[in-house]
Order: C-alpha cells, then sequence, then structure tokens
C-alpha cells in the first residue's frame, strides 16, 4: 500500500506541475475567441484540470484492476512477443495504446489552442509517463516488469509521431475494436483489459488516396479496408486454454472526410476515427473456418 500511495503521489506530482506549466502561458489575442467554451471557460483551463484529473482517474482504475492486493517484490518478467499467454494480441494493445493516447492528447492540446511544441510534448510526456509508471507498478505486482511490452509502447508513440512528420503514413493509421467476450478470468471481474478475446487491433488503409488519380473517383473517400489481428482463448487467467490466432478483413470507415468549420467536432471525430465502428467484415480463426459478420467487431 505504501508502494501505490508513492506512487499516486508522485504521478499527481508531475501531472500537477504539468497543468501550471500549462496555465502559466498567455493566450494568443488572435485565439481568444477559439479558447472560449461554450459556457464562458477558457478551453486551456478546461484542459489544466481535465488532464491531471483523467490521468489520476486512469491510475486508479488500473490499480483497482490488476495491483489491488497483488503486492510483490519488484521483479522482470520475460514472456515473450508472438507466443506469449495472448499470442501477441496484449504487445499489439501496447502499441496502440501508446499510439491512440498520444495522438488524443495532442488533438486535444490543439483544440485548446496550444502551440504544436506544446501540444506534441506534452503529449509524449503523458504517453511516456503512462507507460513507464504503468510498467514498473507491474513490476511491483504478480505479473512482472515487462520489457517487451514498454518496447511496443515506444513503437507505438513513435509511430504516432511519425505520422505527423510524414503525410504518407496518414494512409495506414491504427485502429481497435471491442466486443465483451463469453470468457471470462477465475475471479469473474470483468476488466477490458485482459479480456483480449474481446479485443481486434486493425490497420486501416485509406485506399482512395493510394490509387491512381484517375481511379480515385471509383472508391468512395469515407471507406478504408482494414485488416485485423486477434485471438481466441487469450484472456487472462483462463485455465489451461487452448489457444488460437484470429485473423480479420472487412470495410472501415474514414471519419476524416466528415470534418467541418467546428473545430470541437472535428477533434472529437478525430479521437472516435481511432475505433474502428461496426462494419462488413470476413473473420478466420485458426481453429475454425472463415466468417462473414455484417458488423464485425470481434
Amino acid at each position: 500500500m505504501r508502494r501505490l500511495t508513492y506512487r499516486i503521489t508522485l504521478l499527481l506530482a508531475v501531472l500537477l506541475v504539468l497543468a501550471e506549466h500549462l496555465s502559466a502561458q498567455e493566450l494568443a489575442p488572435q485565439s481568444a475567441q477559439r479558447d472560449t467554451m461554450f459556457l464562458g471557460i477558457h478551453r486551456k483551463t478546461f484542459l489544466n484540470y481535465a488532464i491531471p484529473v483523467y490521468g489520476a482517474t486512469v491510475f486508479y482504475i488500473q490499480f483497482q484492476w490488476w495491483w489491488k492486493g497483488n503486492p510483490h517484490a519488484f521483479h522482470v518478467y520475460e514472456e515473450g512477443v508472438w507466443n506469449d499467454y495472448s499470442l501477441g494480441v496484449d504487445k499489439v494493445g501496447h502499441l496502440y495504446t501508446s499510439y491512440a493516447y498520444y495522438l488524443s492528447l495532442y488533438d486535444m492540446m490543439r483544440w485548446g489552442g496550444y502551440d504544436e511544441s506544446t501540444s506534441m510534448w506534452t503529449g509524449i510526456a503523458i504517453a511516456s509517463f503512462h507507460a513507464v509508471s504503468s510498467e514498473v507498478a507491474d513490476g511491483f505486482s504478480n505479473f512482472g516488469f515487462t520489457p517487451a511490452d514498454l518496447l511496443f509502447n515506444v513503437v507505438g508513440l513513435g509511430y504516432a509521431l511519425a505520422q505527423q512528420r510524414e503525410p504518407f503514413l496518414r494512409n495506414f493509421n491504427l485502429k481497435f475494436s471491442y466486443w465483451p467476450s463469453p470468457n471470462r478470468p477465475r475471479d469473474e471481474r470483468w476488466r477490458l483489459t485482459n479480456d483480449y478475446d474481446g479485443h481486434i487491433y486493425w490497420l486501416s488503409i485509406n485506399v482512395h488516396n493510394l490509387l491512381p488519380e484517375a481511379a480515385q473517383p471509383y472508391w468512395p473517400r469515407f471507406l478504408n479496408l482494414a485488416v485485423g489481428y486477434g485471438g481466441k482463448n487469450i484472456s487472462h487467467d483462463l485455465i489451461n486454454p487452448t489457444r488460437f490466432r484470429k485473423f480479420a478483413i472487412g470495410l472501415d470507415y474514414n471519419l476524416s472526410v466528415f470534418t467541418a468549420a467546428d473545430d470541437t467536432w472535428n477533434t472529437v471525430l478525430g479521437i472516435i476515427d481511432r475505433l474502428r465502428l461496426p462494419a462488413p467484415g470476413v473473420k478466420k480463426v485458426e481453429d475454425g473456418k472463415a466468417q462473414v459478420k455484417p458488423f464485425l467487431l470481434y
């Protein structure tokens, strides 16, 4: 419990220092109108409080799901990558989490009126702190500190930054879909983060942009093609499961084509677009036949 108190205190200190730094910046006169919310609250002021509260809430939920009643001397655990208990689905999850976490934070900071550099470094700092603190906390539980998990977090963050520097990479976006699976761990406690059977991680490809200009009118701008990876019987703490890899291919929606003059709408739309919404697809599990699903999520 003492270690948990130290970790929460450190998290709050970092987030509050960051909030104080951000609040010290002056509003640019030309962005004053943009920086005012509909309730008359400055967007920057809102973010300066919302980000620390959000960070502390996420950490608390993680504690309840993973670390509560689970103390252990710090240790490192090497579980492999593609042949671990989740057949690598958890590793792709780490990659996606840092990717989506950074881009969402960046978009919110830009929405709040912060400049490019501040938005970028704030996103990097918070996404990195989340990844490192989670792995260190795992090290003090029976899960153990897993270097491969942290490596995939770094790769996900790196890809998000690369997309911002290289427009071509924005044609290949990472997405996530989830539906609760029938599998439950031994303690019967549902946790999104260990119900891996319900996860699929997708690479959504902007086909319209990649086609030759003459062929682009024949492929709708709002429609992407996505390939996905998941698993069966890979949820955490299942008893002696026979695990199988799961592959999927399907249509996906490119919500970026529906942007408008309202930057609040665009920011929300961008965050939603990091999820793969229900759409037709084909799923193939190693132990079964290919299945066509009109609303493939998992």
